[in-house]
Formats: structure tokens, C-alpha cells, sequence
């Protein structure tokens, strides 16, 4: 699995559907529901979503949580500050 950051567009948007579009696993996180979403329904059953802010303790919590169970291959952070 890739965790994807910042993943509701540009950079994170386009790295989240390359990986999926190579079969690879993929979380998507970003803070927008709605584009994640959306992302989810172009890049199919390879993407899940978490919709978490990385500035708030609670969202980082859940993502550790979110992937606490899978091998993680590789992060991109491509989250703006």
C-alpha cells in the first residue's frame, strides 16, 4: 500500500491514480471529502480515502489507525502547508 498525501489535487491527485493505475494499492489523504471522492470513483477499487487534516493530532491518529494492519511500500507527502 502507498499512502498518498495531500491527495485531492495536483501532484498527490496525479501520483494517487498513476499508482493505482499500476495496480498498486493506494490511501488517499486529503482534506476534501468531496475530491477525494471523486478521485476514489476515477481511480477505482485501488484508491480508499481519508478525508484528515496532517496539522491536527486527531487526523494523524486515524491515519495510523486507517493502516495499522497493511505493509506500507512507500509515502508520498504532498500535502501543502
Amino acid at each position: 500500500m502507498f499512502i498518498v498525501t495531500g491527495a485531492s489535487s495536483g501532484i498527490g491527485r496525479s501520483t494517487a491514480l498513476a499508482l493505482a493505475g499500476r495496480g498498486e494499492r493506494v490511501l488517499a489523504v486529503a482534506r476534501s471529502t468531496d475530491a477525494l471522492a471523486a478521485l476514489q470513483r476515477r481511480g477505482g477499487s485501488n484508491i480508499s480515502m481519508l478525508s484528515a487534516d496532517l496539522s491536527v493530532a486527531a487526523d494523524l491518529d486515524a491515519l495510523v489507525e486507517a493502516t495499522a494492519d497493511d505493509v506500507i511500500d512507500g509515502i508520498v507527502h504532498s500535502a501543502g502547508s
